[in-house]
């Protein structure tokens, strides 16, 4: 039979192994999502559009703000018709092909503000939702 200072000592050293097993989970999820932040950070860098030189915006809502980039009729249009999304950058906001968006979002969803507006989404008078405003 095993002594009492026997038992404490293999349950602090399965208690160890623990807890360094959760240390080495929490360490390998940390360099994932560093990885995966280094490849939407290549992604946006080598796809993203240049900005429009317009003084005219496109606005959109970012969670429960509106927020603008600036955007001409040709880029406005384009995000309307869904060839390109706006993707969150450093605090601010870039335009990227769909392709790039959808490449982004498998790596976080959260990066991906949208891609223009749904086809169908035009109010009964004729006129797009998606107006400069």
């Amino acid at each position: 039979m095993a002594s009492h200072g026997e038992l404490a000592a293999k349950q602090a050293q399965l208690a160890k192994a623990a807890r360094d097993q959760e240390l080495s989970r929490r360490q390998k999820e940390q360099g994932d999502k560093k990885a995966r932040h280094a490849q939407i950070e290549q992604l946006i860098e080598q796809n993203r559009l240049p900005r429009a030189q317009t003084d005219e915006r496109y606005n959109f809502v970012d969670g429960n703000k509106v927020r603008r980039i600036p955007a001409d009729h040709l880029v406005r249009e384009r995000l309307r018709r869904g060839e390109i999304a706006i993707v969150r950058r450093n605090g601010g906001y870039e335009l990227v092909p769909t392709e790039t968006a959808a490449r982004i979002r498998e790596r976080d969803e959260r990066a991906v503000i949208g891609s223009g507006v749904a086809p169908d989404a035009v109010t009964t008078d004729g006129v797009p939702e998606d107006l400069m405003w």
